[in-house]
């Protein structure tokens, strides 16, 4: 709600700014992706992230009405790393929990397989543009879905009498997403603008944990959690006014 106002309240204000001339922008941008809160985290199993910096890139679009308000859109792809050695650590203690009757030789060894977060996302929503000569300073808050591939993280205990094998994996690839963020775009020319954007985007991931025991009385379990996904992604990029 705090946020919303504050939104109205600059949609007010620019109201009230001289009138200049602001052109539509589309263009392509390339950053970094720095994970905050439980999708960074790296203690628990089930709830934390263990995502690391990585990459975010993709389309962005700004189309103004007036010289003040208007509609932006982006098309997003961002792709975080995990902390292995922490999630190992993590992983190695879960199995443990979950076979400790059945460990008795210390040659026994855990296989870890682990992957990294991919996230595409569209959204859409209102724009705010203060253009000041050259400069245009921009505010927008985006609604939309992301589409989360999350990392497949799994071990496998070998040990005397089977096997032990525990797997996270995503269960609903897509989901609601909201982005709020500001830029500054430079106009180079008539035709082209720079543009350095910050957006701070929130999504959900549902999680399975399925557990799979190979031993003479196998019995499958499966659990789930909800992921939060908060990142910031700070993107800089060249586009085309029209």
């Amino acid at each position: 709600m705090k946020k919303a106002s504050i939104f109205i309240v600059l949609i007010v204000l620019s109201n009230f700014v001289v009138a200049q001339r602001n052109k539509n922008f589309t263009g392509v941008m390339a950053g970094v992706s720095m994970p905050f809160n439980e999708y960074q985290y790296a203690e628990k199993f089930s709830g934390d992230g263990y995502a690391k910096m990585g990459f975010a890139g993709g389309l962005d679009l700004s189309v103004f009405f007036t010289p003040n308000i208007g509609i932006g859109g982006k098309f997003s792809y961002g792709i975080n790393g995990i902390n292995k050695s922490a999630m190992e650590k993590a992983l190695e203690t879960y199995v443990n929990t979950k076979t400790v009757s059945v460990i008795t030789k210390p040659d026994e060894k855990i296989k870890y397989y682990l992957d990294n977060w991919t996230i595409l996302s569209v959204m859409i929503g209102p724009e705010l543009s203060l253009p000041i000569g050259r400069f245009s300073w921009d505010v927008r808050y985006l609604i939309g879905v992301a589409n989360i591939y999350p990392p497949v993280a799994e071990a496998k205990l070998v040990y005397y009498n089977g096997t032990f094998k525990t797997q996270r994996e995503n269960t609903n690839a897509l989901s609601f997403g909201m982005s709020g963020g500001t830029s500054f775009r430079f106009a180079l020319s008539d035709s082209y603008s720079l543009k350095l954007a910050a957006d701070y985007t929130m999504c959900k991931s549902k999680i399975t944990v399925t557990d799979t025991p190979n031993t003479n009385h196998p019995t499958t379990t499966t659990s789930e959690y909800k992921q939060n996904i908060n990142n910031l992604q700070i993107c800089f990029g060249i586009g085309y006014n029209f």
